[in-house]
Order: C-alpha cells, then sequence, then structure tokens
C-alpha cells in the first residue's frame, strides 16, 4: 500500500495564502464561494487557514468561481519548486 504523503507547513500556509488572497481580490465572502461552488463554508475556511488543502477539482473550482486563469493557483501549490514566490523560497 502506498504511504501517504504529508504536505510541508509551507505549503499549507501558502496555499492558504493564495486562496485567502485571490477570495479577497474578487471582493467575495466564504459564504458567497461555498454557494458558487456547492461545497459548506467551514471548508473554505479551514483551508484558508492552513488545516487542509483543496483537491485538484476544488482548486480548478475555485479558479472558475473566483474568475482566475486556469492554473493560477493550482501551479505554484502543485510545484512549488518551480514558482519564485513560494514560501520556500521567499
Amino acid at each position: 500500500m502506498p504511504k501517504k504523503q504529508t504536505l510541508s507547513p509551507e505549503i499549507l500556509k501558502y496555499s492558504a495564502t493564495a486562496i485567502l488572497s485571490a477570495r479577497m481580490n474578487a471582493g467575495v465572502s466564504q459564504r458567497d464561494l461555498s454557494v458558487r461552488m456547492g461545497i459548506t463554508q467551514p471548508l473554505i475556511s479551514a483551508w484558508e487557514h492552513g488545516k487542509s488543502v483543496p483537491s485538484l477539482h476544488h482548486l480548478v473550482a475555485i479558479e472558475s468561481s473566483l474568475g482566475l486563469s486556469t492554473g493560477e493557483l493550482i501551479m505554484p501549490i502543485a510545484y512549488p519548486a518551480h514558482h519564485g514566490d513560494t514560501p520556500t523560497n521567499n
């Protein structure tokens, strides 16, 4: 059975900050985003507080719901070593 991977605290913090910033820049509340995505507001809160990271499906839905380009949130979270704005390079 494959070993479950755990995310580093830096990735959790980066994804939380990226999601929160994108939502705030779009002027959308957690509640409004949750309604747009068909999920619960506490789940968005958990992502924004670094308690969990959204699945790829949810990242795509966040981007779509906030009018972001495809990959705008996904690429830095999925491939942090390839992006200069990640916490590991600050």
